[in-house]
């Protein structure tokens, strides 16, 4: 009766946070925010970012966030949520661990482990919210930085027809598809209500960690302090991103071998077991059924752990 019970409470939470991971993308509310996301800034626009700031402060007044902040950087993880682009408060993001840890902690003891594999367990779902979020800013991240040297285009031949810098800063954050748009209209917004250029533009540098934004708020401040053409350091600009871009994928290209060649060391032992039990049993059991077997193949594990790391180290190559 127990386990019932808690088997239904597991697959209550579990479903329920299936529920809230979907109306946050898929909902009316959703789709609602994303086109006035996509649309040109306006009064609307600017309150609805002003009344998450605020539930951004009030949230973080609570209890749960004083708590929370006796382990982590309140200011950093929510820089984190900003960056993935999810408009969840620290609070909210909270929620949606401890939610994941007690689904975790209720199926361990639904598959019936003890205590310290169901913690091990609630502990490894609760890091599936982090996870998300990162991929999400990874994601996020990569798209800014495919369209950025199209907005520095953009910037540059308005500044050539001779436009002003705000004007040129506009017409990107008109024309432009999320999310380089939607960053730098907050940037234009910030302008717009008093705060001086060169904060705004650190601020866009602080929301959008990528190494060519850098540059490019550097140019920009640069030029608003000595002066100079910045249309001609815009548009160089541009090229040398481009350029970059080209040798990634050559890179890329070049070190499609050894990405292959890592696959096939992870995938070998995985498809090599299973058939070698069905082929020959006998080995298997050595494998399974005694101690130096197992010793054998936590061994064959680390050593695994350990190439693949290194293969990684070497097909990674920084540009």
């Amino acid at each position: 009766m127990l386990f019932a019970v808690l088997g239904f409470f597991a697959c209550f939470l579990f479903f329920e946070a299936i529920l809230l991971v979907w109306k946050e993308k898929h909902s009316a509310e959703a789709r609602k925010l994303a086109s006035r996301l996509k649309g040109v800034a306006s009064d609307n626009v600017y309150r609805h970012e002003i009344s998450i700031l605020r539930s951004r402060i009030q949230d973080s007044q609570s209890q749960l966030i004083k708590m929370i902040g006796w382990f982590f950087d309140i200011r950093e993880l929510d820089i984190l949520l900003m960056q993935s682009g999810k408009l969840w408060s620290v609070e909210q993001f909270t929620r949606y661990i401890f939610l994941f840890f007690v689904s975790g902690f209720l199926i361990g003891l639904l598959l019936g482990v003890n205590w310290m594999w169901c913690t091990l367990l609630g502990a490894g779902a609760s890091l599936l919210p982090l996870m998300h979020i990162y991929i999400e800013r990874s994601k996020r991240l990569k798209q800014v930085e495919q369209q950025l040297p199209d907005a520095i285009d953009s910037m540059a031949r308005s500044l050539k027809a001779g436009h002003s810098f705000q004007s040129a800063f506009k017409i990107v954050s008109d024309e432009f598809a999320e999310p380089l748009a939607g960053e730098f209209r907050i940037s234009l917004e910030e302008t717009n209500l008093g705060v001086p250029l060169s904060e705004a533009m650190l601020n866009l540098s602080r929301r959008v960690p990528i190494t060519d934004l850098k540059f490019f708020v550097i140019a920009i401040l640069i030029q608003r302090e000595s002066g100079g053409n910045l249309a001609h350091v815009l548009t160089s600009m541009s090229k040398i991103i481009r350029d970059r871009f080209q040798l990634m994928r050559d890179i890329d290209t070049l070190s499609a071998e050894g990405r292959t060649s890592a696959w096939v060391m992870w995938l070998m032992p995985v498809m090599i077991v299973p058939l070698m039990s069905a082929i020959t049993p006998y080995y298997a059991k050595l494998l399974f059924g005694t101690e130096v077997g197992l010793t054998l193949l936590k061994i064959g594990f680390v050593l695994m752990i350990f190439a693949g790391l290194c293969m990684r180290k070497i097909i990674q190559i920084k540009v």
